[in-house]
């Protein structure tokens, strides 16, 4: 994959306004998918619709602890958007 195709599909993931809430709430902390799923009413097959492509991006990591999946932002999610922005000024 390209640099250019990378970046437009972290902005493309960045369009989306379910995806900008998941990142939102990341912001305070991980979180397990159901807790993040109730936080945004959304329903388990959404959500993990959004943090496949959130995952791919590289904006958050997903770990897996027992039978539940954690989610967290990558702590570099920044430097990547702005990475991603300064490219093309």
């Amino acid at each position: 994959m390209s640099n250019i195709e990378k970046h437009a599909f972290l902005f493309k993931a960045l369009s989306d306004v379910n995806r900008l809430a998941v990142l939102r709430e990341l912001q305070n902390g991980s979180l397990c998918a159901c807790a993040l799923g109730e936080k945004l009413d959304l329903a388990q097959p959404a959500l993990s619709y959004h943090m496949k492509i959130l995952c791919q991006t590289g904006l958050v990591n997903s770990q897996q602890k027992g039978k539940w999946k954690h989610y967290s932002l990558n702590p570099d999610f920044e430097k990547e958007i702005y990475r991603g922005l300064l490219s093309y000024l």
